[in-house]
């Protein structure tokens, strides 16, 4: 997340916690993020978040008898984290070593905060409008991200969600209003490629685009994009607080590039990479060829043009350089040149 807020309770009750967690900010949490208490007045609520499946209570435990439930509440405690490096380097000399800014190797455990459902939440499910874009460029997983939002805020009991359509461009152009997304709407979408809601680079002014999500009463505003995408929404975050609009922007990082910090590996990267090897290992020669004859590219050529009027030839560096006979020097490392 960008943003802005961990949307839990401190000091709440949570699953059992037999040894206290010993925890000493900032040295240990460099990213740190504000309370939403911090910022906004809302009382805290008991969440309603439910999964479809639970265990089932031991019979002849000491256990209390549960309700089956409260078996499917499953929670993140608020004092769980995730260590972030976990490499114990021995001597300076270790490969992948790093330094701090005193030139200090040895390892210190640096730990963020760990992500998903608290037990309290700040915004009742049935008042919240929550609103989706995607912008930049395309990435493969997509629609699997904006599917599985949906999917997770009707489980919350959200009933208001709008699709932005074609990036923040969707806030000022009339020809795209946006799209009310809902579970049977977004079902299939992940086996589409693409954006269900399109994208598009570039932002629009910043007040135009507050000014439409005050006008809709917006109070959750889900960004989808890499980093140039993310500091709108840390901009257009700012602009909310400015006009003390009760609202939280969650940022969702996506890049092919997989160039954005903290992150180990952004969805899509894997799938672009793979997708781009196979263009590179198809590219390679299988059969020679002869360019003239009866059965020669030129002739091949032909007949494409005669058929279809038009004949795309994509040709390599260096590609049927024996044909030509015109190899009048070499290089420095020993490739003809025509």
């Amino acid at each position: 997340m960008v943003g802005f807020f961990s949307c839990f309770r401190r000091g709440s009750s949570g699953a059992s916690n037999p040894q206290a967690f010993h925890f000493s900010p900032p040295f240990n949490d460099p990213f740190a993020l504000p309370h939403i208490s911090d910022r906004l007045i809302m009382p805290a609520i008991e969440s309603n978040y439910r999964t479809k499946s639970g265990g089932n209570s031991i019979e002849g435990s000491a256990s209390p008898k549960v309700d089956a439930n409260d078996m499917r509440r499953i929670y993140v405690h608020d004092d769980d984290r995730v260590l972030v490096k976990i490499v114990h380097f021995g001597h300076p000399s270790s490969v992948g070593i790093e330094y701090d800014e005193n030139g200090n190797w040895q390892f210190r455990p640096l730990w963020a905060r760990r992500a998903g459902p608290r037990a309290w939440i700040y915004f009742n499910p049935e008042q919240v409008k929550a609103a989706i874009v995607t912008c930049g460029g395309l990435c493969p997983g997509l629609n699997d991200v904006i599917r599985q939002v949906v999917f997770t805020l009707e489980t919350y009991g959200v009933n208001h969600i709008l699709g932005i359509q074609y990036g923040f461009k969707g806030f000022v152009d009339k020809n795209y209003p946006p799209i009310k997304l809902s579970r049977k709407l977004v079902k299939t979408i992940n086996m589409e490629g693409g954006s269900f809601l399109g994208v598009s680079r570039g932002c629009p002014p910043l007040k135009d685009i507050v000014d439409r999500l005050e006008e809709w009463n917006i109070n959750m505003f889900y960004v989808i994009g890499g980093n140039g995408s993310h500091a709108g929404a840390t901009a257009i975050y700012e602009q909310c607080e400015k006009r003390k609009m009760k609202m939280v922007v969650v940022g969702i990082p996506k890049t092919i590039d997989n160039d954005i910090e903290i992150l180990d590996k952004t969805f899509g990267f894997d799938t672009a990479v793979e997708e781009a090897q196979r263009a590179i290992n198809a590219a390679y020669t299988e059969v020679t060829f002869t360019m003239g004859g009866k059965h020669g590219v030129l002739e091949y050529m032909k007949q494409k043009i005669e058929l279809n009027g038009i004949c795309v030839v994509v040709v390599a560096e260096g590609a049927g350089q024996w044909s030509l006979h015109l190899c009048t020097y070499s290089d420095e490392t020993g490739n003809g040149g025509v």
